[in-house]
């Protein structure tokens, strides 16, 4: 627990660390070039960063598919022993 303690802490200075440099650097934008450059520089740039990470954080696919079942799959299975059945049980009906 405390080390969830202590990581939790860590994660909240850095999420205030990572604030005060934002606001500094678009004030120093904003200076330069004004609020709406800035303010799409700053936008721009964390919006492609979450994308980043959130193509970073998808789960892998599989590529080999040929293992998954489909309903498709299923269906010819069942029609298959439904055949199977039928014929097996017309064969003990029929006197040799």
């Amino acid at each position: 627990m405390k080390r969830g303690a202590l990581g939790a802490i860590g994660a909240l200075c850095i999420l205030t660390g990572l604030g005060f440099l934002t606001w500094v650097g678009f004030q120093s934008l904003a200076d330069m070039y004004g609020i709406i450059p800035s303010g799409l520089i700053f936008g721009l740039s964390y919006l492609c960063l979450g994308l980043g990470l959130m193509v970073l954080a998808k789960p892998e696919t599989r590529d080999d598919t040929s293992h998954e079942r489909t309903p498709a799959d299923d269906m010819t299975a069942l029609i298959t022993a439904f055949v199977d059945g039928l014929s097996k049980g017309r064969a003990a009906r029929k006197p040799d």
